[in-house]
């Protein structure tokens, strides 16, 4: 249960790390 918590949490992460890149991008195209 705890490495199923684990992956979950680290998942979560990635998709937040992707998701402030897609959003830098955009900022950065918007100039």
């Amino acid at each position: 249960k705890m490495m199923c918590l684990k992956v979950k949490i680290q998942r979560e992460q990635y998709n937040r790390r992707i998701w402030l890149k897609v959003k830098i991008k955009k900022i950065q195209h918007s100039h």
